[in-house]
């Protein structure tokens, strides 16, 4: 909407200020971040890395954190919603300075370390979700029959 209350033209989602939200729906927003942030950390946290080889490493971290960006975009823009400046921003700085901090969490884990590399493959995994949540933001605004966690 506009700041004058009228709707935009072409704008199918109304942009709904996050300050609005019930405590409880911010917490059901937040939390799945926060759990998988906590899958990574747990993951990071193994001495011996069981995943991709040598050069699927890097596209593990795009994918990760595909998937890290998508959910922070969701909280921070209250449900799925065309991207807003600031929501966005704030959903961009939690997951890459999520990444950033695992990577320093890496550092100190025997038989790991921390690498600008790696981090910065999460930074491109985090930009790249931000297409991806407003491709989901306009289906899901388009009644197409996708259902993606539009609740209260």
């Amino acid at each position: 909407m506009a700041r004058d209350g009228r709707r935009r033209a072409g704008a199918r989602v109304p942009d709904v200020p996050v300050s609005g939200l019930t405590l409880a729906r911010r917490i059901r927003l937040w939390t799945p971040v926060a759990c998988y942030f906590a899958a990574i950390f747990l993951v990071s946290s193994q001495s011996v890395p069981g995943g991709p080889g040598p050069g699927w490493d890097k596209l593990a971290h795009v994918a990760a954190f595909v998937v890290a960006g998508l959910l922070a975009l969701r909280a921070s823009h209250g449900g799925w919603a065309a991207p807003r400046a600031r929501a966005t921003l704030v959903a961009l700085l939690v997951a890459i300075g999520y990444g950033g901090f695992d990577e320093l969490h890496q550092a100190l884990v025997p038989g790991r370390n921390a690498s600008l590399a790696d981090w910065l493959a999460d930074a491109v995994g985090a930009l790249l979700a931000v297409p991806c949540s407003a491709w989901i933001a306009r289906l899901s605004s388009r009644g197409s029959g996708l259902r993606v966690g539009r609740g209260r």
